[in-house]
C-alpha cells in the first residue's frame, strides 16, 4: 500500500485536512481542529512572551471541541470558561496509525454527506472553514525497507507473518510495496518489530496545494511576475533551454495552445503496476484537482511572445509530465497520490534527465518520501515543493525535508497569504494568490495556493541553473541567499529567507528588501507592556506576520466578564484575513481560557467567565491563527454576562517582556537586549547558552555575556562588540529553569534590527528668555560612505519622534539653507516640554536609532509659614521644583536667597537639594521685610536639558517693641513710667503712646527713639481705675510697623 497524496481539500473532512470550498477545482486546505488547538497553545510564537513550555495548558488531542475550555453551556460560537485548562500538558498527537485508521473508518459516511451537498460554482473563493482531519493513507498497502542481506524467503516470511503479501519494488528506491489484508497501521507496527525489517511506513496520500479563488484577471499575472522581478531576470536569461523541469502532479495537457512543443516524454506511475504506464495527460477536469498539473506546467513554461495566453517563467525549458495523481479509491471524484507513486515518479524523473522537480503536493506525515528527495538532490536535481495551505504552524512533507526548497505563498505585493503554512522549515516565498495559468482545453484560469508559488520558484531555479551552470546545492543557495527579506526581519517561519528575487538569482543587482510594516507604535507585544482596556471596547490590528497584542483589564474577584473578539471579517478578495484567537490570563499570567473556532475563519471569538478568587486583572492576548497580517481593525469588547463559569488557572507564562520590542527597527549598535522573566528563575540556568542572541539571517551565535538579576528577574545580553548596522538579530530563549526546577521547553524568539550608524558626540544647550526657550544642538556625523543626510525632527511634549517621518521637520542637512552640517539652533519654544530626535539616513533610506534630546521647562514654587512675623521671629520655608509641568526634580541643587525690600539686594541664605519628591524645606529668621527666593540654575543630564527656574514668597517683618511699667499700680496723683526698646535699632524714629479708650486705640503722645533705640513715657492718670496702654512704632521701607505688648495700669 502506499501513502496517498490527496488533492488539497479533495478528501473528506474526516480523512484529510480539507473542506470543499468554491468548486471542484478550487479547494482550501485546513489543519484539524485538534492539531490546530494544540499548535495554538503549545507553540504560540514567543512574541507572546514565552509560553509555559511543555506545561502549557492545551487541549489533549482526543478532547472533543465542546470541552475546549469549559464546563456548561455557552451561546453558539462562544466558549464558556470552565475547568479544562488547569493542568493540561501540551497536547500530544495521538498514535498516527491508530488515528489514521479511525479516520479511514469514518470516510464512507463523510463521502456520502459530501456527495449530497450542492457543488459550488467554479471561480468563487468561498468563506473558508477548517475541518478536523488526520493524514490519510492507502487502505491496502504499506512501504517496507528490508535490512541489507535479507533474502526473498525471509522477506516473504516477515510479510506473511503480518497477514500480508509481498508486492513489487518501488522504482530503485529500495522500498517494497506490501499488500495488507487488514489494517495497514497494524501491519506497519508488526513489521517494525521484525528483525528482517529496517523500516516500515504507511503509504500516505498527498494533497495538491491549491485553494479557491475569484475569477482570473488578465493583468494579475504581471503583478505576480513583477514582484519576483522576472522581467528584469529575462534580460539576462529567459529560456533556460538546457533545463528539464519535472511536474510531478496530475499530468499535463500537452495539446494546450500555450504548451505545444514544450513537453518531453514523461511517466505515469499511478496504480499497482510498477514503472511507467498509461497517459501523462492531465486528469479529467471533472475530478477535484483535474487541471492542476496543467496549471503548474503553464506557470513554469507556457510559451512566451506567441500572442496568446500567458507567459511562463521560462521560455525554453522543457516540461516533463510525471503523473502520480489518480482517482481516490474511496472517493472516485477526487484525485490523490500515494507515496510509492510519488517516489517512483521522482526517481524516474531524476534518472531521465530532469534538472528541476516541482512537487505541488504534500501532507503532514513524512512517510517514506525523504530518500527520494535526497536521491534527487544527490544527483544534482533541484527539488521545489509547496509549503502547504493549512494556514497553520505545522510541518508539511515533502516541503520540510532539508533537501527540498519549501515555498510559501504571497500576493502580488509580496504579502503573506492567510492560507500559507508556516514553520522554521519554510525556505522562500513567491506569489500564490490568483496566479493565472494554462488550463486543459486551451483554457486559462486563475487559482491560488502554494501549489502555484512552487512552480514560479522552480522556473526561477531553472533560469539560475542555466545562466551559471549551477548544481542542486548551488541553486538552492543562490535562491535563498538572494531572496528579498520580507515580513519580520531575517529568517522567519512565514517567508523563510524572503521573497524570491529572480533577477538577483540570475546575477542582476539585487533589489531592496520589502519594507517591514511600521510597528513603532505597536509596543504591546508582551504582557509586560499591555494596552490598557478599561472601557467597553478597544480596537487593534494584526500589523505584521505573527503579531500579538496584549491588553490589561482591571477586574474584581468574583465579577463576571464576557470578552468578545470580532475580526474585521473575511474578504475573498484579500490575500490576508485575520483568523481570530483569544487567550485570557489572570494577573499572574496563568491561562484561564483559550478561544478559537477552528471551523470558521471569520468568526468572532467569545468567552464568559467569573474571575477566580484573588484576581485583580485579566490579561488578554489577541493574535491571528494563520499568522498573516490584516491591517483592518478588529474589536475587543467587554460586557457583563448573566453567568460565567469560574475557570481553573493553568500554568504561568515564562517571559513577561523582551526588549528591544518585537519587530523593532533602527536599534543602536550598542543595544543590550533584555529578557524579563515572569517566574523566579534558577540563576545558574540563565546563561549565554539558554538566553541567546543570534544573527537572524544565518542563525550564527553572537559573542556575548549574559547576566541575570534575581531582584527584577531580568537577563541582560551584553554583546562582546557593537552590533552590525542593518543586520537583524533574534533573541532566543532556550532550556532555562525556574526556581522550582521546571525546564522551559518552548522556542521563544523576538527579532529586532540595528539601524544605520547614528550621529555621535551630541551636545545640547538650552536657555530661556521672555517666556520662550531656545535649544542649540550639535553632533558629529557618522563616518560612513553612504550617509545621505541628517535630519532633526521635533515634537512638543516628552514623546520624541521615533522615525524620520514623524513629528515636525526642524532641520535637514540636505536643505541648501540648513547652515551648519553638524548643528542647529531652534528658538521660540513655548510649553512645558520639547523633544528632538536626530537621525542619520543612508542612501538606501535606512535610518539610525534616534539621538533623542529633550528640553523641559522647570517650575519652582515657595511658601512661607508664617508669612508675617516680628523681627527676630522664624518662618518655615517650603519649596518645590518640577519639570515638564508635573514631574518632580529630585536631588536638584537650589539656592535660597533673601531680597530686602528696601534695597533690592539679594543675599544667599542656603544651598539646598531637593528630596525625591522635588521638595526643600528651611527654617529662617528674616532680617527685614523682603522676599525669599529659590533659584534653580538648570541642568543638562542624560540627554535632557531642564531650563532655569525661580520661585519666591514675600515676608512681612515688623519691628519688635518691648514695653514695661515701672509700677503697674499707683495711687491717684502718683505717676509711673512706660519704657522699652525697639528692635532692630531705629534711633530718631517716632514712637507713639496709645491708650485704649472705649475700644479704640488713641494716640496720647509721641517721642523720638533715643540713640539706643529706647523710649520712656511718664504716665499720671487723673482718674481712678484701670488704664490700658501700648506703644506703636510706624513702619518704613524696611520693616512693617510694630506695637508693644499691652500694659494695664491700676490707679487707686
Amino acid at each position: 500500500m502506499s501513502t496517498q497524496f490527496a488533492l488539497d481539500g479533495a478528501d473528506p473532512p474526516n480523512t484529510w485536512d480539507g473542506w470543499l470550498s468554491g468548486s471542484p477545482h478550487h479547494l482550501e486546505r485546513f489543519v484539524s481542529h485538534t492539531r490546530r488547538r494544540a499548535a495554538l497553545l503549545a507553540a504560540l510564537p514567543l512574541l507572546l512572551a514565552g509560553l509555559a513550555g511543555a506545561a502549557v495548558p492545551a487541549l489533549p488531542a482526543d478532547r472533543p471541541p465542546a470541552a475546549a475550555m469549559a464546563a456548561g453551556s455557552a451561546p453558539a460560537g462562544e466558549t464558556a470558561a470552565g475547568s479544562a485548562p488547569a493542568g493540561d500538558a501540551a497536547a500530544t498527537p495521538p498514535d498516527t496509525a491508530r488515528a489514521a485508521a479511525a479516520t479511514n473508518t469514518a470516510q464512507a459516511a463523510t463521502n456520502a454527506a459530501r456527495s449530497a451537498a450542492a457543488a459550488p460554482t467554479r471561480g468563487t473563493r468561498a468563506h473558508p472553514r477548517r475541518a478536523r482531519a488526520t493524514a490519510a493513507y492507502d487502505s491496502d498497502s504499506a512501504l517496507v525497507r528490508f535490512r541489507a542481506g535479507t533474502g526473498t524467503a525471509a522477506r516473504r516470511a516477515a510479510v506473511v507473518a503480518g497477514g500480508a503479501r509481498l508486492g513489487a519494488a518501488v522504482g530503485g528506491s529500495g522500498l517494497t510495496r506490501v499488500h495488507a489484508a487488514g489494517d495497514p497501521a497494524a501491519l506497519v507496527a508488526r513489521l517494525r518489530r521484525d528483525p528482517a525489517v529496517a523500516g516500515a511506513a504507511l503509504n500516505y496520500r498527498r494533497a495538491l496545494r491549491f485553494v479557491p479563488n475569484d475569477a482570473r484577471y488578465a493583468a494579475y499575472q504581471a503583478g505576480n511576475l513583477g514582484v519576483l522581478r522576472l522581467p528584469t531576470a529575462w534580460d539576462t536569461e529567459a529560456a533556460a533551454a538546457d533545463q528539464i523541469i519535472a511536474v510531478v502532479d496530475t499530468g499535463v495537457d500537452g495539446t494546450h495552445e500555450d504548451l505545444a512543443g514544450r513537453l518531453v516524454a514523461g511517466c505515469n506511475t499511478v496504480g499497482a503496476t510498477p514503472g511507467c504506464h498509461g497517459p501523462t495527460t492531465d486528469n479529467s477536469v471533472s475530478l477535484d484537482g483535474g487541471g492542476h498539473g496543467t496549471m503548474v506546467a503553464g506557470i513554469i513554461g507556457a510559451a512566451t511572445n506567441n500572442g496568446v495566453g500567458v507567459a511562463g517563467v521560462t521560455s525554453g525549458a522543457m516540461i516533463m509530465p510525471i503523473r502520480v495523481f489518480g482517482p481516490d479509491p474511496q472517493d472516485p471524484t477526487s484525485l490523490t497520490a500515494t507515496d510509492d507513486d510519488v517516489i517512483e515518479g521522482v526517481r524516474w524523473a531524476v534518472d531521465h534527465g530532469a534538472t528541476v522537480v516541482n512537487l505541488s503536493l504534500g501532507g503532514t506525515e513524512p512517510g517514506a518520501l525523504e530518500d527520494a528527495m535526497t536521491y534527487a538532490r544527490s544527483h544534482g536535481v533541484t527539488v521545489v515543493a509547496a509549503a502547504g495551505n493549512s494556514g497553520a504552524p505545522i510541518t508539511e512533507y515533502p516541503a520540510a525535508f532539508p533537501s527540498v526548497l519549501a515555498v510559501a505563498a504571497t500576493d502580488a505585493a509580496g504579502r503573506l497569504t492567510d492560507f500559507s503554512t508556516s514553520g522554521d522549515w519554510v525556505d522562500v516565498a513567491a506569489p500564490g494568490f490568483r496566479v493565472e495559468s494554462t488550463f486543459p482545453g486551451d483554457q486559462y484560469e486563475s487559482w491560488s495556493g502554494t501549489s502555484f508559488s512552487a512552480p514560479l520558484v522552480a522556473g526561477v531555479a531553472a533560469l539560475a541553473r542555466s545562466v551559471d551552470g549551477l548544481g542542486a546545492d548551488e541553486a538552492f543557495d543562490r535562491l535563498v541567499s538572494t531572496a528579498r527579506d520580507a515580513g519580520p526581519r531575517g529568517f522567519d517561519p512565514y517567508y523563510g529567507y524572503g521573497l524570491v528575487d529572480a533577477a538577483a538569482a540570475v546575477g542582476a543587482a539585487p533589489a531592496a528588501e520589502l519594507p517591514q510594516p511600521d510597528m513603532v507604535d505597536d509596543t504591546d507585544g508582551f504582557p509586560g507592556r499591555p494596552t490598557a482596556f478599561a472601557g467597553a471596547s478597544v480596537h487593534g490590528t494584526i500589523g505584521i506576520e505573527g503579531d500579538v497584542d496584549w491588553y490589561r483589564r482591571p477586574v474584581a474577584a468574583g465579577s463576571r466578564v464576557r470578552l468578545k473578539l470580532t475580526p474585521p471579517g473575511y474578504s475573498p478578495s484579500a490575500a490576508g484575513n485575520m483568523d481570530a484567537v483569544l487567550l485570557v490570563y489572570d494577573q499572574r499570567l496563568r491561562l484561564l481560557a483559550a478561544v478559537d473556532d477552528p471551523f470558521d475563519v471569520g468568526a468572532a471569538e467569545a468567552v464568559s467567565l467569573t474571575a477566580p478568587a484573588g484576581t485583580t486583572a485579566l490579561y488578554v492576548a489577541v493574535r491571528s491563527f494563520n499568522g498573516a497580517r490584516d491591517t483592518r481593525a478588529y474589536t475587543l469588547a467587554a460586557s457583563t454576562p448573566a453567568a460565567g463559569a469560574t475557570p481553573n488557572a493553568g500554568a504561568a507564562l515564562w517571559a513577561r517582556e523582551v526588549s528591544p520590542a518585537p519587530y523593532a527597527v533602527a536599534q543602536a549598535p550598542g543595544v543590550r537586549p533584555r529578557v524579563v522573566f515572569h517566574r523566579a528563575m534558577r540563576a545558574a540556568s540563565v546563561t549565554g547558552t539558554t538566553v541567546r542572541l543570534v544573527d537572524a539571517r544565518t542563525g550564527a551565535l553572537i559573542p556575548r555575556t549574559v547576566t541575570y538579576a534575581a531582584a527584577d528577574r531580568t537577563a541582560t545580553i551584553a554583546p562582546a562588540a557593537p552590533l552590525t548596522p542593518h543586520v537583524p538579530y533574534r533573541i532566543e530563549i532556550g532550556a532555562v529553569r525556574d526556581s522550582a526546577g521546571a525546564v522551559y521547553t518552548g522556542a521563544a524568539t523576538s527579532t529586532f534590527r540595528v539601524g544605520t550608524v547614528p550621529v555621535s558626540a551630541v551636545t545640547l544647550a538650552a536657555s530661556t528668555s521672555a517666556g520662550t526657550a531656545t535649544a542649540a544642538l550639535t553632533w558629529a556625523n557618522p563616518a560612513i560612505g553612504d550617509l545621505d543626510r541628517v535630519v532633526v525632527r521635533y515634537a512638543a511634549g516628552t514623546a520624541a519622534p521615533l522615525t524620520p517621518g514623524r513629528g515636525t521637520l526642524a532641520y535637514d542637512s540636505a536643505d541648501p539653507n540648513a547652515g551648519s552640517p553638524t548643528g542647529v539652533t531652534l528658538g521660540g519654544l513655548t510649553g512645558p516640554a520639547h523633544s528632538f530626535a536626530i537621525f542619520a539616513i543612508d542612501t538606501a533610506g535606512r535610518y539610525s536609532a534616534p539621538a533623542v534630546r529633550r528640553v523641559h521647562r522647570a517650575d519652582a514654587a515657595l511658601a512661607a509659614t508664617p508669612a508675617a512675623l516680628p523681627y527676630g521671629g522664624r518662618t518655615t520655608l517650603r519649596g518645590s521644583l518640577r519639570r515638564a509641568g508635573a514631574l518632580p526634580l529630585a536631588d536638584a541643587p537650589v539656592t535660597l536667597e533673601f531680597v530686602r525690600a528696601a534695597t533690592g539686594a539679594a543675599t544667599a541664605v542656603a544651598a539646598l537639594r531637593t528630596d525625591a519628591a522635588g521638595r526643600v524645606a528651611y527654617r529662617a529668621a528674616p532680617p527685614a521685610r523682603g522676599t525669599y527666593r529659590i533659584r534653580y540654575a538648570g541642568t543638562v543630564a542624560g540627554g535632557t536639558a531642564v531650563l532655569p527656574a525661580a520661585g519666591s514668597r514675600g515676608v512681612e517683618v515688623a519691628v519688635a517693641v518691648s514695653a514695661a511699667l515701672s509700677r503697674p499700680a499707683v495711687a491717684l496723683g502718683s505717676g509711673t513710667t512706660l519704657a522699652g526698646r525697639v528692635a532692630p535699632a531705629h534711633a530718631g524714629r517716632p514712637v507713639r503712646l496709645q491708650q485704649l479708650v472705649a475700644g479704640t486705640w488713641r494716640n496720647v503722645t509721641e517721642r523720638r527713639l533715643t540713640a539706643a533705640s529706647g523710649y520712656a513715657f511718664a504716665l499720671r492718670p487723673a482718674t481712678r481705675g484701670t488704664h490700658t496702654y501700648r506703644v506703636y512704632v510706624p513702619g518704613d521701607t524696611a520693616y512693617a510697623g510694630g506695637t508693644s505688648p499691652v500694659r494695664a495700669l491700676t490707679v487707686t
